[in-house]
């Protein structure tokens, strides 16, 4: 709802096999549905909308993601002002009712809310010169990091990436299973960018992040995101090991 109130010149939805309403549900919104069989990694996917749309610039929106009225609006215009390639929007947390959406909301703010210019930008919410996508795409092998990836090569190509001045509001993973699932899995995708790009500041740069973010929020009077960083670093770390041994 929030999407289509934006007024975008179209809707593209790709399901991954549910099981649940959600077809009928995005049907309700757009006649350009696609129920994809599973298995589809990421990537292919966001390929997928890459051919199919028909636009000049494309928005990828990650289903629990909420807009305010202005920040279409305010990407396109902060990424062609700027020149960049692909801009994200700032993001919010929809609800802390727990300590890992609470955390990440606050880590969020502290390291990720700051708008200009990026090495790298997520796709949760980032407008994409579609051209360029079309020259450098997605990964088709990847299911997670493949933002992460995308963002290297198109950095090495010499276009620039940005954090715009909107905002959206995100659910932020609400337990701690589903925040320990996310970081395994983030683990995962950069041991694939790892072998792919044979990149190893950037894998010691990632496997440290939690245990360096630790003691940077207790120097930053936020100590309330230690146990949020060390279980990043457990879990995280973990896919890693678990990647490099199914290799």
């Amino acid at each position: 709802e929030s999407v289509r109130a934006s007024r975008p010149a179209d809707i593209l939805v790709f399901d991954n096999g549910s099981i649940d309403s959600t077809v009928d549900i995005a049907r309700r919104y757009t006649d350009h549905v696609q129920v994809i069989p599973r298995p589809a990694t990421v990537g292919h996917l966001r390929n997928l909308a890459v051919s199919a749309a028909r636009t000049h610039y494309l928005l990828f929106v990650d289903h629990d993601v909420v807009f305010p009225p202005e920040t279409i609006r305010q990407l396109r215009h902060d990424l062609q002002s700027n020149g960049y390639a692909a801009v994200s929007s700032q993001i919010f947390a929809r609800r802390t009712d727990t300590y890992w959406e609470r955390a990440q909301d606050e880590h969020f703010k502290l390291t990720f809310n700051k708008p200009g210019p990026r090495e790298a930008i997520g796709a949760m919410t980032a407008l994409f010169d579609r051209f360029i996508l079309l020259e450098e795409n997605f990964d088709p092998t990847f299911s997670a990091s493949e933002d992460g990836e995308l963002c290297y090569r198109l950095r090495r190509r010499g276009y620039r990436l940005g954090i715009s001045r909107a905002i959206c509001y995100h659910r932020h993973r609400a337990t701690f299973g589903a925040f320990a699932h996310q970081r395994f899995w983030y683990g995962q995708g950069t041991w694939k960018f790892f072998r792919k790009h044979k990149n190893a500041d950037m894998l010691l740069t990632a496997l440290a992040f939690g245990p360096l973010g630790a003691l940077w929020v207790i120097a930053k009077g936020k100590p309330i995101l230690t146990p949020y960083l060390l279980a990043h670093s457990v879990f995280f770390t973990a896919g890693v090991i678990s990647a490099a041994f199914s290799f």
